[in-house]
């Protein structure tokens, strides 16, 4: 999958659309409308928003692995 650049305007566009779609769905939750429904829209906007993130394990580059 290609890289995600986290500072160009199309993905801070993207992630205020992400916040916005997940208040909604979290005020949803809330109100108990179609609860279930709205924690798979939030699982699923965290994954989208989570695409973004940096890779937590250091990549080992290593000629030889003796």
């Amino acid at each position: 999958m290609a890289e995600i650049d986290r500072h160009s305007d199309t993905w801070r566009t993207i992630q205020a659309w992400i916040e916005a779609e997940r208040a909604d769905a979290v005020e949803s939750l809330i109100a108990d409308h179609h609860a279930e429904q709205q924690r798979g829209r939030i699982r699923q906007l965290e994954r989208l928003r989570d695409l973004a993130a940096p890779d937590d394990a250091p990549h080992v580059v290593a000629d030889t692995y003796l």
